[in-house]
């Protein structure tokens, strides 16, 4: 059963990574438009790599739940 929460967590955190992303680019895309600038971008790549990493040990995850019984 302790897997299984641990699976949920690792989606939840990787689902609110994924959010993350699109959130900050909304938001300089946002105050591009306001200030009519062109703003720096910011690196949401690294948002991306957290988020498939954290689903891949959620899998795993569900994986040992179901082997190992608990």
């Amino acid at each position: 059963m302790k897997y299984f929460i641990l699976a949920g967590l690792f989606f939840i955190s990787a689902s609110i990574l994924y959010s993350a992303r699109y959130i900050t680019s909304g938001m300089i895309s946002l105050i591009e438009n306001s200030v009519g600038g062109q703003l720096s971008s910011p690196q949401t790549l690294p948002l991306l790599i957290w988020s498939i990493i954290l689903v891949v040990l959620g899998v795993l995850s569900i994986f040992i739940g179901f082997f190992r019984k608990d």
